[in-house]
């Protein structure tokens, strides 16, 4: 194989999963261990995500090094700190708890030279019976699509269309894609999928995840339709509730059965768009409550970063 690949992945408080993610990576390129690198950049983890990966590296298994923030550094900068200590024309991006194979490594190796982004198709993997309702809400599955989560991307391309944007904490992968799709690359959509687990472990934690996303959609100025969407469901809740109200029904009674039929279907529509199978009864019931949780955090995130915005203005 003439070909070479630099691996390249973000890592912060990923302790759980990057050691099964540089597993996957041995054993998909199992035989070619002299044509890849694998640099993991912790984006100052608090965790052991760092010690586990050096000391994997350490066994001499594969050629790999860490590179270290001193303090929590967004996805961005962490991909750019990884491009330029990269060795390699060919850069494999992996985000921890995506798990390479073997098909997926050799469709790069085939058609590097040719193209200059490589995108797979995402599997998701649950471990639970629950974890398929924290995918459900925002996922569309589509035969085509832009993931930097698992790509490959030739690096000259990469700067020239400037790295990463380093002040986001998320939609800077969507700038990507954007600028992405005003240039006129060679773009190779394979059917191979790559393997994706490591969700959140509680409502909690998927509402902070959720809020902080779309806050900084704001910052990254892809906010409107976000906006909108919640408009247009509030505006549906308020029908529902206009109508319980002038039909002589409680107005607290109306408000939550406006809220409930509202929740339905939003977790109805998560089901259809998905296309996931179904885990069992606790699956369709956390997918009906995570739906509206996504659209709480949604309007929550849009509104605090118009907020501090206006602020800092």
């Amino acid at each position: 194989m003439k070909n070479k690949f630099s691996f390249i992945i973000p890592v912060y408080n990923e302790e759980k999963c990057i050691e099964e993610t540089l597993r996957n990576i041995s054993d998909a390129a199992d035989g070619y261990s002299d044509d890849i690198e694998v640099i993991v950049v912790d984006a100052g983890s608090t965790d052991d995500s760092a010690g586990i990966a050096s000391r994997i590296f350490a066994t001499g298994t594969m050629n790999g090094r860490v590179l270290r923030f001193k303090k929590q550094t967004y996805p961005g900068a962490a991909r750019n700190a990884g491009l330029k200590e990269a060795a390699y024309e060919n850069v494999i991006m992996l985000d921890s708890g995506v798990g390479i194979n073997k098909e997926m490594f050799l469709e790069c190796a085939d058609k590097a030279k040719a193209y200059d982004f490589i995108w797979f198709r995402s599997e998701f993997v649950f471990k639970t019976s629950t974890e398929p309702a924290y995918v459900r809400p925002y996922f569309v599955k589509r035969k085509q699509g832009r993931y930097l989560r698992h790509c490959c991307i030739r690096k000259d391309v990469i700067k020239q269309l400037g790295g990463f944007r380093e002040d986001l904490r998320a939609a800077e992968d969507w700038l990507f894609y954007r600028e992405v799709a005003k240039n006129d690359f060679k773009e190779y959509f394979s059917d191979v999928s790559s393997s994706c687990q490591g969700f959140s472990g509680s409502l909690m934690g998927f509402y902070r995840k959720w809020t902080t996303y779309f806050e900084h959609s704001v910052y990254a100025g892809l906010h409107k339709r976000n906006l909108g969407m919640s408009i247009i469901q509030l505006l549906f809740i308020g029908i529902l509730f206009t109508a319980a109200i002038t039909s002589g029904i409680n107005w607290l009674f109306a408000l939550f059965c406006s809220g409930l039929i509202y929740m339905i279907l939003r977790g109805l529509i998560s089901l259809w768009k998905s296309k996931i199978p179904s885990a069992g009864s606790m699956d369709i019931l956390y997918t009906f409550i995570t739906s509206a949780v996504l659209e709480v955090a949604r309007l929550a995130g849009v509104i605090r970063g118009l907020v501090k915005n206006a602020e800092k203005s």
